[in-house]
């Protein structure tokens, strides 16, 4: 049975829930799964698994530093390791492609990482009292959702939760890591 890390950074819990939902998808394709929140500095060894997903959220244009660290590990991999990496942004609601190019691919390339799988997921902004951010994070937020809410015509809600997330597109890079992970002897086309 393969074995999968999915290992995530996150600010607020958007890729955190996405990478518990992909754990999930994983699991239904027969994979092993650990999934590690990279804030608590687990201890990885790269040789113990047969692929590992980084995602991180996007604050202010940067990654958690923690997955910065792992894709930094990573450039290391055995060949054998499947790579995939996701990050969670609100901008690919108002420039997909330029988010992904800029928070993907330049940053793989910058850090000598080959990804077999990479995509620029849309976030989530949780303006309700549950909400991990804290009131000056909400309120930068709330200056950036005007402008988003301007160039994209998508209304936000000041005291909700917006979901702008894609699950349809998230179980899809689960599901395509899953056969990048399982030998095609074992794989139920």
């Amino acid at each position: 049975m393969p074995r999968v890390l999915v290992a995530y950074g996150s600010r607020y819990g958007t890729s955190e829930e996405i990478a518990n939902h992909m754990a999930t998808i994983l699991r239904e394709h027969d994979i092993e799964v650990d999934v590690a929140d990279l804030r608590s500095r687990p201890s990885i060894d790269l040789e113990n698994y047969d692929g590992i997903i980084v995602g991180s959220g996007i604050k202010v244009g940067r990654w958690t530093k923690e997955a910065e660290q792992l894709l930094k590990e990573l450039a290391g991999a055995p060949s054998k390791v499947k790579i995939g990496v996701f990050v969670s942004c609100l901008q690919v609601l108002t420039n997909p492609e330029g988010t992904h190019s800029s928070y993907l691919d330049e940053k793989l390339k910058k850090m000598g990482v080959g990804a077999d799988i990479g995509e620029a997921f849309s976030g989530k902004i949780d303006f309700s009292s549950e909400s991990r951010m804290g009131m000056l994070d909400k309120r930068m937020v709330s200056m950036a959702a005007k402008e988003m809410e301007q160039k994209s015509g998508i209304e936000i809600d000041r005291n909700g939760v917006n979901d702008f997330r894609d699950w349809d597109a998230i179980e899809t890079f689960a599901r395509t890591f899953a056969a990048l992970c399982t030998p095609s002897e074992n794989r139920a086309d």
